[in-house]
């Protein structure tokens, strides 16, 4: 009747189960848990393998955006610009180079079949050969090179393909071998060149693009130079100064100092 009365008060109670064993439910056995341990482990192994699978290999979304590499010998020139062989579309990506044992050469930037951006060459020792920029295909920004053994060889800066600004080229010792002045792609004011030694080797003065002065100096006899040409600059002794404050001597040709 207390049953009855209970269930009247609160229809929505479940009613209580009968259980043998005073009340208290069936539990899983011992073998029953380990068996669904099993099943569950199984199945996240299973998930983890297919998620390996299925994630993108290298460095997730780096990796999904890195620019193919394409050999140089798999590109032909269409029109001048580069393309794989066989597609119309021009390529983007990264051209490169190997040696025969396998080894970086070179490596450049190519934008829809023009080199555009950073363009980089190798020694076969690994050692850095030449950095240079591009845009649209043209020579554009810092160029610098370097000798096998690591030091640097030259630096120039280039606008539009043009030298510009100051050009430097150094002796693998380290010692400045040449320096020029550039503007529109033409040498302007004043170029040296120096031994490897450091002692000045020539100075030659460029106006409208023509040398108006030219000086040259042996190896080795030297005094400080007087003339303020915005360098320490070591010439040889018995040199005289012209009414102009300038050096003279030698009056052989002068060799203008070439950029590489």
């Amino acid at each position: 009747m207390r049953e009855t009365l209970k269930r009247c008060a609160n229809p929505l109670a479940p009613s209580a189960p009968s259980a043998p064993d005073g009340g208290k439910g069936p539990r899983p056995s011992g073998s029953r848990r380990k068996l669904w341990a099993g099943i569950i482990g199984i199945m996240g192994v299973i998930a983890l393998s297919v998620l390996a699978a299925l994630w993108p290999k290298g460095d997730g979304p780096r990796a999904r955006n890195r620019p193919p590499e394409v050999l140089r010998a798999d590109l032909v020139l269409q029109d001048g610009r580069l393309h794989r062989l066989g597609e119309a579309t021009s390529f983007s990506g990264l051209m490169i180079e190997r040696y025969a044992n396998g080894g970086l050469q070179s490596r450049s930037t190519v934008f829809e079949g023009l080199l555009d951006g950073l363009s980089e060459g190798w020694f076969t020792n690994g050692q850095l050969q030449v950095s240079e920029h591009f845009k649209h295909g043209v020579s554009h920004g810092l160029r610098a090179k370097w000798y096998p053994s690591g030091s640097k060889l030259s630096e120039a800066n280039i606008l539009e393909g043009k030298f510009e600004d100051t050009f430097r080229k150094w002796h693998e010792n380290g010692v400045l071998a040449e320096q020029a002045e550039f503007a529109d792609g033409r040498p302007v004011g004043v170029s040296v060149a120096y031994y490897a030694s450091g002692f000045l080797k020539a100075r030659v003065t460029l106006k409208d693009g023509k040398a108006v002065e030219q000086n040259f100096w042996e190896d080795g006899q030297s005094h400080e130079s007087p003339v303020p040409i915005g360098l320490a600059l070591r010439v040889k002794r018995g040199l005289s100064l012209s009414p102009q404050g300038t050096l003279v001597r030698a009056t052989a040709p002068a060799a203008q100092a070439e950029p590489e």
